[in-house]
């Protein structure tokens, strides 16, 4: 039987990454097979329209509030975003493509 470490992590205050989508991205923990993470898009920012081939995501929001603009194969739908909505993103590995909203990030 093997051992494995656990991580301990707290949230840092810079970005580890900016996504394709231009959101920050804030790694909190991962394993060798997934991971979590904090993603942020500033008040009144839209970011710029993604689709995913080999990913599969849930996000939560914890706050804020918007509209976000889904599509998989020909299904496309505008979701209302607010604190406490969970939402699932189909398999996919970020690629940039045309949105249903000019990006401002």
């Amino acid at each position: 039987m093997s051992s494995t470490a656990f991580e301990t992590k707290r949230i840092s205050d810079a970005p580890d990454v900016i996504a394709p989508d231009g959101c920050e991205v804030r790694v909190l923990c991962a394993t060798p097979r997934d991971g979590m993470a904090l993603f942020t898009l500033a008040s009144g920012m839209v970011a710029r329209a993604v689709v995913h081939r080999t990913i599969e995501e849930i996000w939560y929001f914890t706050r804020g509030q918007g509209r976000m603009w889904r599509k998989s194969g020909e299904r496309e739908d505008i979701t209302e975003i607010a604190a406490g909505i969970s939402i699932s993103i189909p398999l996919g590995e970020a690629t940039i493509v045309a949105g249903n909203w000019p990006p401002t990030v």
